[in-house]
This record gives structure tokens, sequence and C-alpha cells, in this order.
């Protein structure tokens, strides 16, 4: 009998020892998009790595790059997170959002800057090639303060899109060789006008290419042509989209609200949402005390990105910091 009590109680500890491995390994998803929230990330982490107001990409080399608002303006880190860097130290402060581009046969980086109301063409060695200064032919601006971008997107022509998100809600177009083409996004029918267009992505369908754009504050996405006609608009399961990235069949929106959406590529139906924090209270805040993050529940997911295997990587929109890897569970 004392034997058998001895069995059981070891079956109990053996069983408390498997939850809480578990719980320190949340899942969540639905169908072939499962993820697990890889727990205690990036060794550069370790202390306040400064407020990470910007974009994920992730390189052919396999590196993640992202924005922060401190002297290391944008930061690299191995997908083990063992290993970390940075470039474009003179361009801190500001940085916003990044788009992988090509130069010449080299990975390369657009980024939008809100503070020197610009677009920056960058090499991965931080060798700055180009700029585009505030559109002030375009009619629309006092000065360039009134110019705030947010995002940027390359269309195959080479021409260059930029999200005045946090300036006039415009959307501006310049040609291949930098010059301003025209605006859209504030005018047009009723329920066309953007609000807070934060994320771009270039989006090629069907041999097509198309911007889909995160129409933030009005809690959806927008698909314009290149000429700046909207195609449609996404709403279901949206709440404050910020980025979007595409992965095979899918669209992954990082949403400020507290979680990550997963959406279908063909229906644009809500597939997952992933990681969603319970208490309204801790979603879309920047000022989140560590003591406060648990694993498995976002806060305020602001950049996205995905590396060729499905793992995603997520900026929070935090004082201190936060980059969260999310390993693709694959059957």
């Amino acid at each position: 009998m004392r034997t058998w009590i001895l069995q059981v109680c070891s079956a109990v500890v053996v069983l408390s020892s498997l939850t809480e491995a578990q719980e320190s390994r949340p899942t969540s998803g639905s169908g072939a998009r499962m993820y697990e929230w890889v727990s205690g990330w990036g060794d550069f982490q370790k202390e306040s790595i400064g407020n990470t107001h910007g974009g994920v990409v992730v390189a052919n080399d396999g590196k993640i790059y992202f924005n922060t608002d401190g002297e290391q303006a944008i930061r690299w880190t191995t997908t083990d997170g063992k290993e970390s860097g940075s470039i474009g130290k003179d361009l801190h402060g500001g940085l916003h959002g990044m788009a992988l581009v090509k130069e010449g046969k080299e990975d390369a980086l657009l980024l939008a800057h809100t503070h020197r109301h610009e677009v920056v063409r960058m090499k991965l060695d931080g060798t700055i090639v180009w700029t585009i200064p505030w559109p002030k032919e375009s009619g629309k601006y006092k000065s360039a303060d009134e110019y705030r971008p947010t995002s940027v997107a390359e269309a195959p022509d080479g021409s260059v899109f930029v999200s005045d998100g946090y300036g006039k809600s415009l959307i501006h177009k310049f040609d291949k060789s930098r010059k301003w083409v025209s605006c859209f996004g504030r005018d047009g029918k009723p329920g066309e006008a953007l609000q807070t267009p934060h994320g771009l992505l270039m989006d090629i369908r069907d041999g097509v290419a198309t911007l889909l754009t995160c129409d933030r504050e009005n809690h959806r996405l927008v698909r314009f042509d290149l000429d700046g006609k909207v195609v449609a608009t996404y709403s279901e399961g949206l709440r404050r989209p910020c980025n979007v990235v595409k992965d095979g069949d899918a669209y992954l929106v990082a949403d400020l609200a507290g979680r990550v959406t997963v959406i279908d590529a063909k229906t644009f139906a809500p597939i997952a949402q992933l990681f969603d924090n319970p208490d309204p209270k801790l979603r879309a805040e920047n000022g989140v005390a560590r003591t406060q993050w648990k694993a498995g529940a976002f806060i305020s997911p602001h950049g996205i990105g995905v590396a060729s295997n499905g793992d995603v990587y997520v900026n929070e929109w935090l004082s201190t910091g936060r980059i969260v890897k999310l390993r693709r569970i694959k059957s």
C-alpha cells in the first residue's frame, strides 16, 4: 500500500513538471497556423534596448533587423538571438518603417524617418545610397515638420510609395528617379479617406502589384492599385493594424491593440488571433512595466517580419523595447 502511494505521488510530481514546462512555452493559432511563443529569446534584451517604435525585416542572410529610438537606430540579431549588432547610428531617433529591397544583387533597407521627414535607402553595411526629402512639390505642406512618414514600399518598376501616417494621412508616390508623382488617400468617395495609414506592403498577386495599406485608425486594410485607386477594403478581425507581411497563403498583421492576426490570403477571412492580450488595459500601451509582461500575451505589436522557415518576429511599441519570436509549429 505504501509503495502504491509513493508511485501516485511521483506521478503527480511529473504531471506538475509537465504543466510548468507547457506554461513556459505558450502556443496559439489554428490548424496549419500554430505558433509557439519563444520565451526568453534574445540575449540582447536582458537590458533596455530603447523604444522599439519601428519595423522588423528578415534579410536573406537570416539576420533580423529592427528599429529602436535609442543610439543603435537599426539593430540586428541572429535567429537564435545570441549575436547582435547595429548600423545607422546617425539616424537614431525617429526611424519608423522598414522594407527589404535589392541594391544590385544585395539586400538593402528602405527606411521611413518621422523626425527627419524623409525616406532613406541604406545598404546593410550602413552606407546611405540616397534620400527622398519631404514632398514640397505636392502643395500639401507648409513645412517639412508637417510630414512624418511611417512606412515605405517599392514597386517592381522602381517607384516608391511613402505613407505619411503621422502627418497628413496621405500616401505619396515617387518615380524610380525619386521625383514626386502624386498623392492619394485623403480625398475621394465617402469612407475611402485614410486615417493614419501606418504600414505598407507591396503585394504581388497573380503578377499584378498592388499596395496593401494598414489604415490603422479606420481599423482596416485598404488595397490600392499603383495609381492610387481603391481596389478593396478589409476590416474583419482587425483592431488597429500597424504593419502587415505576407507568408505564403496568409497575411500576418501586427495589431497595436494586443495581438497578431493571421488572415487568409485569398478570402481575407481571419484564420487566427495570436496571443491576444486578455486585459484591454494592457493593449496598445507604451509604458507597461516589465513586471507586467507575460509570455504568451502581446501588449502593442507594431512591426512584423517573417523568416523563410515561417518563424515570425514582432517588435512591440514599448518604451524599454521588446522583440518577440514566434516559432512556426509544422505538423
